[in-house]
């Protein structure tokens, strides 16, 4: 046992020794990089031993994935990654193989904010279209590099979604020649009126104008007193005049009389930055959803009306609405023989999931720093394809109905439907006579839908489709009355 020691003691001090020749070697040859002690020589070699120790297991993490214990049997040749990726080998994936998934794109920062930054330019100047196309690419670049789950996403999608309905709401609406300012004059009639017009050309004898609404008169020169040219900038004047005493001739509740009569205005006569703050003003009080199913001639509403809830953040009202809408309850009958009462219901399909209401300058993240992560478990959204599913609390509405009374119930479709048309072809006329008779026609149409409604509502009180429908329709007619009075 002694002797064994006294060999371990001799190889001690070999290898100290040897180690201390190194270290004396080294105050030799580098004596600026050289440890002041030997001591500090010998705790710089384990720390590098340990460093190499640690760096060696990290590769190998990094090369062999973790296995399932469900595949380790199966495959045991999967710490063996290198083979697959020699040159002109297959690489079809082999059964029991975990593939490591690519990484996320890198989110490029400054492109968020530069989005950002346009989006809400364009859409605080009414530009929708515009507004509507740059949310588009700023919620794929967010969900491309991941960032589906940030709250930049989220309220990027929301104002896609006002911007996709306001586009559609605003499209129909035509603007006036009178909203360039040029060649606008104010006139004095003989009978002391002062009017503004735009004019179209003149002679000795006559004057050919185009008044608001789209009129065309003329006057002859004995009726003129004076006709003075104006400039753009006084023409907006009389216009911004004209629309504040509309606005305070109208109370904030009458979304219908402040769409119609101050809304379209703005957009028939260049007023756009009146526009966007009238818009959210209107579609954040409680059932003005109904305008969008009155002021869009074509599609299927519910698309627009869903859009439209969830870009306001009233997310509970959409899910009341997919839930009880009569549109999404009543399925129309086709001519096929084997179609009956018991037909299954379905939900059509909504609008993109476009924008959760924030501030009009939302959360900036710092250049080349990601913003903080809220629910980690929120999946990526598309935009532009996320639809809604039907929903298996979908009331049964319409399901006793006999098949002549779901003709009835397509009629009164059909009829709402034309109404839609004849409002939104009403909007470029205001004040006309023929604007007149679009209200006569839209009123006796809307009257004989609401008319199968009360019918079918009484002989099926409990019928939740039929109780929604009443509801629209009964608020059609009022704001078909509220836009087309009695002359």
């Amino acid at each position: 046992m002694g002797k064994f020691f006294k060999v371990l003691l001799v190889f001690a001090v070999l290898i100290i020794g040897g180690l201390y020749g190194h270290y004396r070697y080294i105050l030799k040859t580098d004596p600026k990089n050289a440890p002041p002690t030997f001591f500090a020589y010998l705790s710089s070699l384990f720390e590098k031993e340990s460093a190499q120790v640690a760096e060696k297991s990290k590769e190998q993490e990094t090369i062999i994935p973790s296995i399932p214990s469900e595949h380790r049997k199966e495959n045991k040749s999967v710490a063996k990654p290198e083979s697959s990726e020699k040159k002109g080998e297959d690489k079809t994936p082999t059964p029991g193989v975990i593939e490591i998934p690519p990484p996320k794109t890198a989110v490029d920062w400054d492109r968020v904010n530069t989005l950002r930054r346009d989006g809400q330019k364009a859409y605080d100047a009414a530009d929708f279209e515009k507004s509507r196309q740059i949310f588009k690419e700023l919620c794929d670049v967010l969900q491309k590099g991941g960032q589906a789950s940030n709250p930049i996403f989220d309220w990027a999608l929301r104002y896609l979604k006002r911007s996709f309905v306001f586009s559609a709401l605003l499209s129909h609406i035509q603007r006036s020649e009178l909203a360039s300012g040029k060649d606008i004059y104010l006139v004095k009639l003989e009978t002391g009126a002062d009017v503004w017009v735009r004019i179209i050309k003149q002679d000795e004898d006559k004057v050919t104008v185009e008044k608001e609404g789209g009129i065309v008169a003329e006057f002859t020169r004995d009726r003129i007193i004076e006709m003075a040219p104006k400039k753009p900038e006084e023409y907006k004047n009389y216009l911004l005049n004209k629309f504040e005493e509309r606005k305070r001739a109208l109370p904030s509740s009458d979304y219908a009389g402040r769409f119609v009569h101050l809304v379209v205005f703005a957009k028939k006569y260049g007023l756009d930055e009146k526009i966007t703050p009238l818009l959210e003003e209107i579609f954040s009080t409680p059932k003005s959803e109904i305008l969008v199913q009155m002021f869009i001639p074509q599609g299927d509403t519910d698309e627009y009306v869903i859009a439209l809830l969830e870009g306001f953040n009233r997310d509970a009202e959409a899910r009341n609405y997919r839930k009880h809408s009569w549109k999404v309850a009543y399925k129309p009958p086709t001519p096929s023989p084997s179609s009956s009462a018991d037909e299954t219901i379905t939900q059509p399909k909504h609008t993109p999931e476009p924008p959760k209401e924030q501030p009009s300058n939302p959360p900036s993240p710092e250049p080349g720093e990601e913003p903080p992560l809220e629910h980690p478990d929120t999946q990526p959204t598309n935009p532009d394809t996320t639809g809604s599913e039907p929903s298996e609390s979908t009331p049964p509405g319409l399901q006793k109905l006999t098949s002549a009374e779901r003709d009835q119930v397509e009629e009164a479709r059909q009829l709402i439907g034309e109404v839609r048309g004849t409002v939104a072809k009403a909007m470029n006329i205001m004040g006309t006579p023929e604007c007149f008779k679009l209200g006569k026609t839209a009123m006796e149409k809307v009257k004989r839908a609401q008319k199968i409604v009360l019918t079918l509502r009484n002989k099926y009180p409990d019928d939740p489709a039929l109780e929604t429908m009443e509801g629209e329709i009964a608020e059609m007619v009022r704001i078909v009355e509220h836009i087309f009075p009695a002359k």
